[in-house]
């Protein structure tokens, strides 16, 4: 069953995922006590992740599959350390990327890597299945075209230096949270997904972004 009061934004690197985050914090803030989180997390094996892991420049190169699993076992940890106390709480959880980036990024690692790594193998592991346990109940997604995505990603004082921020994987990646077999995981547990337009101006992506979230907590 999915959690209504999880919203989760999730989609490619660049495409404006951080202005939705914000229009729907600042949305939830006016009524609800909101907590805001992140994936892979800060610290512990989040920091690992995102300074070793995945990190261009290293001259070490970890699998897919290693990958997958350390997401893995950092959500699990986050889920039960903060997500799903925060959820029986009743606060509202508004949460920058989860399960939906480990299902669209490490199946294109794998497959630029010629690795064997299944959607079936990703969701076989503990924290994922945790996490699909208690799939949000608002999946937003910012929608736009690579070619803009990078060049967001160039213009960003703060650079993530992420391996995966090239034009050929960030199209592999927007293509799977696009695919019909995404949408069935999600649809399945639950979720309501909406794509919003971040391709118009910051502007209209605000509005678009508290219009959904304002729909969807009128109707649950």
């Amino acid at each position: 069953m999915p959690r209504k009061n999880y919203i989760m934004v999730d989609g490619p690197d660049g495409a404006g995922k951080g202005m939705i985050l914000d229009s729907a914090e600042s949305f939830l803030k006016k009524t609800h006590n909101v907590i805001r989180l992140c994936e892979p997390a800060m610290d512990g094996i989040g920091e690992v992740i995102r300074n070793e892991l995945i990190k261009t420049g290293t001259g070490r190169d970890y699998s897919a599959s290693t990958t997958a699993m350390a997401c893995a076992i950092d959500r699990e940890i986050l889920y039960r350390k903060t997500v799903l106390p925060a959820l029986e709480g009743k606060a509202y959880v508004v949460q920058d990327r989860g399960l939906p980036a480990s299902l669209a990024y490490q199946t294109a690692q794998a497959g630029f890597l010629k690795e064997r790594l299944s959607l079936k193998d990703i969701l076989s592991m503990p924290g994922n299945r945790l996490a699909l346990a208690n799939a949000p109940g608002l999946l937003l997604i910012p929608d736009v075209d690579v070619e803009t995505a990078m060049q967001r990603l160039s213009e960003r004082e703060k650079k993530d230096d992420s391996i995966f921020e090239n034009p050929e994987f960030q199209k592999k990646v927007r293509d799977f949270y696009h695919s019909g077999k995404f949408r069935k995981i999600f649809s399945k547990a639950g979720t309501k997904i909406i794509y919003i337009n971040t391709g118009i101006s910051k502007e209209s992506t605000m509005e678009q972004s508290v219009a959904a979230v304002r729909s969807y907590i009128f109707s649950v």
